[in-house]
């Protein structure tokens, strides 16, 4: 294959070439120092790990939101925060230029952000969990005007599950 397999069809697809041309490297029985065959089984296994791989597979509907609503190049102002850190809030105004995944075991998104009045990117994550907000506004936006004007995409934080005591209940 010339390019890596993305979806699950695309694996399906790798793993049965693979495996013809590893059955043909079997059939030919040449032990040669040059032969392809013990390269060809580790490509399988490593396919087919992450063919099953669930959390590769897993949907993640926030990040195709972000995707599908933000704009890439433009002027942007972006307000993430995250209350289960030190440093809670993120208020930057400049141009996103790419949109990856967060890489972890949550959904959520991690900008390539290029503030402004600076060349070098900056990448910012965006993890949606209890407590995190995201709001993403069209154009430069102040802290102030922030309150007022209606953003792009809003993410709201997810609300906090409250458990109530044994004792409330019997009271």
């Amino acid at each position: 294959m010339t390019h890596y397999p993305k979806t699950r069809e695309e694996y399906k697809a790798a793993i049965l070439e693979q495996v013809t041309r590893l059955m043909g490297h079997v059939l030919a029985d040449d032990p040669g120092e040059h032969s392809q065959a013990e390269y060809i089984a580790k490509q399988i296994h490593y396919d087919v790990r992450e063919l099953f791989n669930k959390e590769r597979w897993k949907p993640t509907p926030i990040l195709d939101g972000i995707r599908a609503r933000v704009p890439l190049n433009e002027r942007v102002t972006l307000l993430i925060h995250r209350h289960d850190e030190r440093n809670g809030r993120t208020f930057e105004q400049g141009i996103i230029t790419a949109i990856h995944s967060a890489q972890s075991h949550r959904d959520g998104a991690a900008f390539d952000f290029v503030p402004r009045g600076c060349r070098k990117p900056r990448r910012y994550y965006y993890h949606a969990n209890q407590g995190s907000c995201l709001k993403v506004f069209r154009g430069y936006v102040s802290e102030e005007a922030a309150a007022t004007v209606t953003p792009l995409l809003e993410f709201a934080p997810l609300p906090f599950i409250q458990y109530r005591r044994a004792e409330e209940d019997a009271a």
